[in-house]
């Protein structure tokens, strides 16, 4: 999977259930994506509000090995400032920002440092044993993928998987014959998360990042 900036309660659904979590870290940065944003509850409890890092301006096809992230802090202040609204009304607000001082601490200089280094440390805080690996790291041979769908076939061969786990919403873009004439099994997560309270929020608002699940449900 791509390295995604502190990503929602499923990403790390999907990390606890396989034994290798691979972060595909070799594609090309999107701007406006779960790599470079997330979402958190906004701070009249019915809607939410986009966090982000801030990156310098960078050329088209800028790699996430690539991306630079804006020197400084003041991305990572207002952030905090961001989730400083929590504090009225999350249980678990004090463990939570605590956590995330402990996160931000860290002098990254690019997008994929943090965001693996982040995951990795919510994924250990949750007290998931999943181990990570990434690919540009792995040095591993494997064949260019003829579309998006086969990458998971041509990584899993070269790394010798018996099986490939993704979400469900990726079921029709795989190369299911692929895998099966390779002797991969395929599996697939799909979350039916619950909801939980949220503030004072009539409705709750699903699909935030994994911060807010912390503040409001703690580890």
């Amino acid at each position: 999977m791509q390295p995604y900036f502190f990503p929602y309660l499923g990403y790390f659904s999907l990390i606890d259930r396989v034994d290798d979590f691979i972060f595909f870290d070799t594609v090309q940065v999107t701007r406006q994506t779960w790599m470079t944003r997330n979402r958190i509850l906004k701070q009249n409890g019915i809607d939410w509000n986009y966090i982000m890092p801030e990156l310098p301006k960078q050329p088209l096809g800028t790699t996430l090995l690539e991306c630079r992230l804006q020197s400084g802090s003041q991305w990572k202040q207002k952030l905090v400032g961001q989730l400083q609204q929590y504090k009225g009304f999350a249980n678990h607000y004090k463990a939570t920002m605590a956590l995330m001082e402990e996160i931000l601490h860290v002098p990254h200089t690019t997008l994929v440092d943090f965001n693996i280094d982040s995951t990795i440390k919510l994924a250990r805080y949750l007290g998931l044993s999943t181990h990570f690996s990434r690919l540009s790291t792995l040095g591993i041979s494997y064949e260019a993928a003829e579309d998006a769908g086969k990458w998971g076939l041509q990584i899993s061969k070269a790394v010798g998987a018996t099986v490939f786990i993704n979400p469900v919403g990726g079921q029709t873009l795989l190369d299911a014959a692929g895998f099966k004439q390779a002797g991969i099994a395929l599996g697939f997560v799909e979350n039916q998360l619950s909801a939980y309270p949220q503030g004072s929020s009539v409705d709750f608002v699903p699909g935030l990042s994994l911060i807010d699940a912390l503040m409001c449900c703690g580890k």
